[in-house]
């Protein structure tokens, strides 16, 4: 057998009973594993174009993009395409009606070794720099069991997700500093996505070609067990996702000689749906064709859903005098489908007063070096769903028959109480709210 690591590096040979190869202590090479497996250095290009122009009614703009990012990995597909194409409209017919539509739309591409690729860069550092990366043979199953590639080049994982996010408005002024807003968000993604594993062959030192039958770890689809992922399988899953945003807010500002006044108030919901399932089957005959007719192992699959909402109503009023003296009020009416039914709603009220001395005219006397000196006292009570689980106050019962709070076994009826009393966390604070967005945390 020819040696095809260079004079003077024994590389390896085989066992005393010619079955296998000598094992990481027997072997003599000098493998620099990173070079052997990522790029010096990588290519990434991007290409943009646009139109825009319109008229004092009518504007308009409209943007394509493409980039392509190559992965630093070596030997193997390793990139991202990507393309997006955003478009934006408004409308205005007269000084008091305006339209506005915003639609982006983005393609990804995405082809690699493994879904989740942290167990390969794992694997790869700590590889021993002494042992062979092929063993003296020559033909195609040359790789070693050692050598993360034979698992690599037999493995493949693509993605296609295709988003679409679009806001719809519309702007309405009846009077001189009155503002009437509606808007609708909207966002739709789709993925399809396909892990499929070939069969790895390598080579003994008597010319017999052996088959890996081991999982491996990390190779395996998302929600899988890598034990339960076998070679010569394919996985393929799809998700779809939507998230729905309505929301009217009206707004009134106005300046009476040294007061000014501002009165806000507006209505947002807002709808996630999740769900993703995903079919397996192992058995395939050939690595030539993938299709779960040319599988005779066998196979399963997985559905997930999930999904989440919130509304909420708000309001607020502000009045100040020659910015010296400050009053707000606001307040919020939340509900959340985090929480079981007869606590998902909370009403957070909010009150302020500031006093600023440094636009006063005793304070402007002294010409000192300060803009802004408010003095301000609030009370506040805020909402907080932070840490909440989806569905928290459901009582989720195991039908596995092996478990040991089993539910729909004969006889056996055991059961956690619901938590139905889960409801919004309550804090006194300093009153910040944004308008249109979820309760927060004070700060």
């Amino acid at each position: 057998m020819q040696n095809p690591y260079g004079e003077g590096l024994l590389g390896i040979t085989a066992n005393q009973e010619n079955t296998g190869w000598r094992g990481g202590e027997s072997q003599y090479a000098n493998t620099d594993w990173f070079d052997y497996f990522y790029k010096n250095k990588s290519l990434r290009h991007s290409h943009n174009l646009s139109i825009s122009g319109g008229s004092d009614k009518v504007t308009y703009y409209v943007g394509l993009g493409y980039t392509y990012q190559g992965g630093l990995l070596d030997r193997v597909e390793d990139s991202l395409d990507k393309y997006n194409v955003n478009t934006k409209f408004q409308i205005k017919p007269n000084d008091w009606l305006k339209f506005n539509f915003n639609n982006n739309i983005t393609l990804n591409l995405i082809s690699r070794p493994l879904p989740d690729m942290s167990i390969l860069y794992h694997q790869i550092a700590r590889s021993q720099p002494n042992m062979v990366t092929e063993v003296p043979i020559s033909g195609l199953y040359n790789l070693p069991s050692w050598n993360e590639a034979l698992y690599l080049d037999n493995v493949g994982y693509s993605q296609n997700r295709i988003s679409d996010a679009m806001t719809f408005a519309a702007t309405v002024t009846p009077l001189k500093g009155w503002d009437i807003i509606g808007e609708m968000k909207v966002r739709f993604d789709v993925q399809n996505d396909e892990f499929l594993q070939k069969q790895p062959r390598t080579t003994r030192p008597d010319g017999t070609i052996e088959n890996v039958t081991a999982p491996r770890q990390g190779y395996s689809y998302p929600g899988i067990e890598y034990s339960n992922s076998l070679w010569g399988s394919m996985t393929r899953g799809n998700q779809f996702n939507y998230y729905l945003s309505p929301s009217v807010s009206s707004s009134y500002t106005n300046q009476w000689g040294d007061h000014f006044f501002k009165a806000m108030a507006g209505f947002q919901m807002e709808v996630q749906q999740n769900s993703s399932m995903y079919a397996y089957k192992d058995g395939v005959m050939s690595d030539d064709t993938f299709s779960f007719d040319n599988a005779n192992g066998k196979a399963y699959n997985s559905e997930a859903r999930d999904h989440w909402a919130t509304m909420g109503f708000y309001t607020r009023l502000n009045w100040n005098y020659q910015n010296v003296y400050f009053l707000e009020f606001s307040g919020r009416y939340d509900g959340s489908s985090r929480f079981a039914s007869g606590n998902r709603w909370g009403f957070f009220p909010s009150f302020s007063a500031g006093y600023d001395i440094a636009r006063t005219d005793y304070f402007k006397q002294w010409s000192l070096p300060v803009s802004q000196l408010k003095v301000r006292l609030s009370y506040g009570r805020l909402g907080n769903q932070n840490g909440a689980g989806l569905y928290d106050y459901l009582n989720f019962m195991t039908l596995r028959p092996d478990y040991s709070n089993a539910w729909l076994l004969s006889g056996v009826t055991s059961a956690t109480p619901v938590r139905g009393n889960s409801r919004f966390n309550t804090f006194y604070g300093k009153p910040v709210h944004y308008m249109g967005k979820k309760w927060i945390m004070p700060t």
